[in-house]
């Protein structure tokens, strides 16, 4: 990691990003491909808090984020508007919801799905999507007891600007268009519709003959990879919203429908229009679910139809004025 914060202390590595306004405590490390992004100052990083390679963090002020002293985020990690005491450990590709809160000295096992809202009490071992406690957290599962507590303050420091131009495709789909500053990728034959909006690490790659179309409107957020090859295309129609962490390879996802964090859609999956995928389901290969519909789970399976089509995520990204 490269030291490129005015305070020596904070080490924030060169592919590492900070959009808006955040509070940073002493001894905070930003691994490589790491995203923080606080709106109005909603994100509060404590001292000596890691968080780890391609991690996303989000808050705003409805949804603030806090992340404690001594607290390691390991990679891949997904927080949204949660609060993680102090001195707690978070596997790698675990997913935090809004208003989910941990306590001090808790340990989340890999791939731990937080609901949103959900307490977890101090000193917990949880694991699972359903986030279950397991035992006591003990000093053998990681924590970092030695790590020395303090009441001084945090230190603001701000970003780049919390807004996200509209999307532009590339004048030749076939040609590749990257974004050093942020990793943002855009390759092979790939149409993106009007007011399309790629987040911090976003990647959208056909390759072998296939072909990416999104259509106007559609958000894929932070850390989201898209793919097609020659076997399947990959459509994603309007006001579509591919949200942190998903992976899709293949599959047609139908106009205004909300994939939450940590979804995978197998190839030729086939998801309705305004259908709904809850965070950390898996929808298998070649699995079709109709319109409004309800998926959870691993393997996903229908578990319910909406009235109308699902609510706009808080933790999509501001519209370009």
């Amino acid at each position: 990691m490269s030291l490129s914060s005015a305070d020596s202390r904070v080490e924030v590595a060169e592919s590492a990003v900070i959009v808006g306004e955040l509070w940073l405590g002493v001894g905070v490390r930003l691994a490589a491909g790491s995203v923080v992004r606080s709106h109005e100052g909603a994100v509060r990083l404590g001292h000596h808090a890691r968080i780890g390679a391609h991690a996303t963090v989000w808050g705003d002020r409805r949804h603030p984020t806090a992340v404690g002293q001594g607290s390691v985020l390991g990679a891949g990690v997904t927080v949204l508007g949660a609060r993680i005491g102090d001195l707690c450990r978070i596997g790698a590709g675990c997913v935090l919801l809004p208003g989910a809160w941990l306590g001090d000295g808790c340990v989340l096992a890999d791939g731990t799905l937080v609901p949103a809202g959900t307490v977890v009490p101090a000193g917990t071992v949880v694991s699972g999507r359903s986030a279950h406690a397991v035992r006591s957290a003990t000093g053998a599962d990681g924590a970092r007891p030695d790590t020395p507590l303090t009441d001084h303050p945090l230190h603001r420091r701000v970003g780049r600007p919390v807004r996200v131009p509209v999307a532009v495709p590339p004048i030749d789909g076939h040609d590749a268009v990257r974004s050093d500053a942020d990793a943002t990728q855009v390759v092979g034959d790939v149409e993106l519709g009007t007011g399309c909006l790629l987040g911090i690490a976003a990647r959208l790659v056909a390759g072998d003959g296939g072909q990416i179309r999104l259509g106007a409107g559609v958000q894929a957020l932070e850390h989201a990879v898209l793919r097609a090859d020659g076997d399947e295309d990959l459509v994603v129609q309007d006001a579509a919203v591919i949200g942190p962490g998903v992976r899709i390879d293949g599959a047609r996802i139908g106009a205004r429908s909300v994939l939450e964090p940590g979804v995978v859609v197998e190839p030729g999956a086939h998801l309705g229009p305004g259908t709904l995928v809850r965070a950390g389901t898996r929808v298998p290969a070649g699995a079709a679910f109709g319109p409004l519909a309800i998926v959870d789970g691993r393997p996903g399976r229908r578990i319910g139809t909406l009235h109308s089509g699902p609510s706009r995520p808080p933790w999509l990204l501001p519209a370009s004025p």
